[in-house]
């Protein structure tokens, strides 16, 4: 499934592990700049205790509003299992336009995930994370934090500023 891709917002993106003390996880800092909120093709990353419950719905909602008449990939349906994600990944997300990912109940995400997030960034994507509140957070006001000796599923935490409401 190639497609080509419209690039919405520009920006180089990377993920940029800094220590933040001696006693603190490192931090993930989403660097790539936001673009415009009207992508066409939007990659959901969630964790997978999330999906096919009440928040993951509430949640595709949310981003089906935010972002009208966009076509939402979710990795659910996309592919057939962890090998498929892994080998195919990278190029369902080069037929994207932005990656929209969010936490779980308990404000973890897991490794695949910041996988996830990770790629995304390194192609230039707008990252868009949509907060407890359901806000949508751009690259550059969340911060991705990789909790020391986590397990897969609770890899990671976000941690985010709000400067005004999206």
């Amino acid at each position: 499934m190639t497609t080509s891709r419209t690039p919405l917002g520009s920006g180089a993106g990377s993920i940029e592990a800094e220590p933040v003390g001696t006693s603190s996880p490192s931090i993930l800092r989403a660097e790539s700049a936001a673009a415009s909120p009207n992508p066409t093709r939007i990659y959901i990353s969630s964790p997978m205790s999330t999906r096919g419950t009440d928040l993951y719905m509430r949640r595709l909602e949310q981003i089906e509003r935010h972002f009208p008449g966009s076509v939402l990939i979710e990795p659910r349906l996309e592919f057939d299992s962890q090998h498929d994600w892994l080998r195919r990944r990278v190029e369902v997300l080069r037929s994207t336009n932005a990656l929209v990912f969010f936490e779980d109940e308990s404000n973890f995400i897991g490794r695949g995930v910041v996988t996830d997030v990770d790629a995304a960034q390194a192609l230039q994507l707008p990252v868009w994370f949509v907060c407890g509140e359901g806000d949508f957070l751009p690259d550059g006001r969340f911060y991705i934090y990789i909790v020391p000796d986590g397990l897969w599923n609770e890899y990671a935490q976000v941690s985010y500023r709000h400067e005004a409401r999206q």
